[in-house]
Parts: C-alpha cells; sequence; structure tokens
C-alpha cells in the first residue's frame, strides 16, 4: 500500500479546507498517523491517485465543482480495491443510507465525524 513509514497515505476529496482539517483531526485524535492530501478538484484528485496509491480516500459527497460520485469512478479506475469512505453533509445526500452512491466501502454524516478514525480503523 501507499503507507510512508507509520503513517497512511490518505486522499481526501474536499471542497472545504476546514472539513479536510476537522477529517485529517479526526483520524489523529484516533491514533491514526496519516499523511494527508486534500484535493479539491478533479484534476487534483486524479493526480493524487496518480502520485501513489493511498491507503484510504476520503470524499465529500456534494462539492461544487466536483463530485463525490466522479471521485469515486476515478478511485475505481486508478486506486482499484482502495477503500473509500463517502462524507455526506447534506439532508439530501443522508435520505436512503449509502445505497444510492455505489460502489462505495463506507459511508459516514459529517455530524459523526468523531467515527471516521474508527471507520478507517476497521477498514484497514
Amino acid at each position: 500500500m501507499g503507507t510512508t513509514g507509520n503513517k497512511l497515505r490518505v486522499v481526501i476529496a474536499e471542497d472545504s479546507e476546514v472539513d479536510a482539517h476537522l477529517a485529517a483531526r479526526a483520524l489523529k485524535r484516533h491514533g491514526i498517523l496519516a499523511n494527508v492530501v486534500v484535493a479539491s478538484s478533479e484534476a487534483e484528485f486524479s493526480d493524487a491517485l496518480r502520485g501513489a496509491v493511498p491507503d484510504i480516500i476520503i470524499s465529500d459527497n456534494s462539492m461544487p465543482r466536483f463530485s463525490g460520485r466522479r471521485a469515486l469512478e476515478i478511485a475505481t479506475e486508478l486506486a482499484p480495491g482502495t477503500p473509500f469512505i463517502f462524507l455526506s453533509g447534506s439532508v439530501r445526500d443522508r435520505v436512503g443510507g449509502c445505497e444510492h452512491l455505489g460502489r462505495a466501502t463506507a459511508c459516514l454524516d459529517k455530524r459523526d465525524l468523531d467515527q471516521l478514525g474508527a471507520l478507517v480503523a476497521r477498514l484497514l
């Protein structure tokens, strides 16, 4: 995998710097050391996956310039088999649970971000 030393390589597709920082902090609070790459556009995300296959991918489901569904398509192509977590922040995304999000490994509501570290540990 893409681990560097004892650190996980995590790619976060997120348009909000604050939300990306909160996700990284949630991992750290759970004792997960990570090299985090944040991508806010499709091009940045693709470049991050081409750089080195990450251990895990976390993606906002709804972004103005780039969708979580598109991130999942790219991840399936460039990093097949890498666990993929959707973070959902809107009520519309939460309706019906994770089923409508396709091949994602897991989904987590942003209001439950304190559970992110445990979810990542379980997936790896």
